[in-house]
């Protein structure tokens, strides 16, 4: 591969490297690895699993750079962006838009939920096994548990 994007996170940054042709780029940017039932799994408390979790992705960075096959890890946190450079998060934000609005790019929908039932759609998160992302839409009608 010339390039992976990695939502998962984790040790799987590091296969998603082997994956690469040399001069490849993993565009590191989520950490789904570190959730259980939508949450992080570490029994550490939130400041230092993120601080963990940080030093860790920091060193994944650094030996993609002196490991030879010039295969790189980079980080990639639209957070980020937003705040560090928002005319670029614009930018980027609108030029999704247009990819979404040609269909050159498709997101994997788990299911939609109307927006006055985002507490279900919270529920199912917190299980876990959602493969995918779950739409809340505005407006929509209410489904209701015995019609389907």
């Amino acid at each position: 591969m010339d390039a992976v994007f990695d939502g998962v996170g984790g040790t799987h940054i590091w296969r998603s490297r082997e994956a690469l042709r040399s001069n490849g780029t993993v565009v590191a940017y989520g950490i789904t690895s570190s959730l259980h039932r939508g949450r992080l799994a570490s029994g550490c408390s939130q400041g230092r699993h993120r601080f963990r979790a940080i030093a860790i992705f920091g060193l994944y960075i650094a030996a993609s750079w002196l490991l030879p096959g010039r295969k790189r890890v980079v980080p990639y946190s639209i957070q980020w962006l937003k705040r560090l450079r928002p005319w670029l998060f614009r930018e980027s934000l609108l030029a999704l838009f247009d990819l979404l609005y040609q269909q050159k790019i498709q997101p994997l929908i788990a299911q939609r939920f109307p927006l006055a039932e985002a507490r279900q759609a919270h529920e199912l998160l917190e299980k876990g096994g959602v493969r995918g992302t779950i739409v809340l839409v505005p407006g929509a009608p209410a489904i209701s548990d015995q019609g389907g």
